[in-house]
């Protein structure tokens, strides 16, 4: 399952857990803000939107093709707010906030750091299963 509204200033996808499907809605946003015109360059875009939805498909979801994703981009000005929530319970994204930065070797947990890298400020719910990703250009 893959579905999409679009309005002149927003993007919202909602799918199924798929790692497949996160390619899908990664080549949605990219044409999106392309159409648009948005100064965010598309290669970092591209990388820090599948981070976040990889990790609402595996971990969120753990990979439960029952449960889905939602997310939404929404362009105000030259502020780019994207917003991805997972149906799992969550997870202490206070501790994983606070941790050292993740070199580039390795294979997991550098997440929140390249996102942090690509100057995006983040934001979760209390449950941990909802981020918000705020980029200015």
């Amino acid at each position: 399952m893959f579905s999409t509204t679009k309005t002149s200033n927003q993007l919202t996808f909602t799918f199924s857990s798929s790692l497949e499907l996160v390619d899908q809605a990664v080549q949605e946003a990219v044409y999106f803000l392309k159409k648009r015109k948005i100064g965010v360059e598309i290669f970092e875009f591209s990388l820090i939107l599948r981070e976040a939805l990889n990790n609402a498909v595996l971990h969120g979801n753990e990979h439960d093709s029952k449960r889905q994703v939602k997310c939404t981009l929404a362009v105000t000005g030259k502020t780019l707010n994207i917003c991805v929530t997972d149906q799992g319970p969550g997870f202490d994204w206070r501790t994983a906030c606070d941790k050292k930065i993740v070199g580039p070797q390795a294979t997991h947990g550098r997440g929140l750091s390249l996102m942090k890298s690509y100057g995006y400020s983040i934001s979760f719910n209390d449950a941990g299963n909802k981020m918000t990703l705020t980029k200015e250009w």
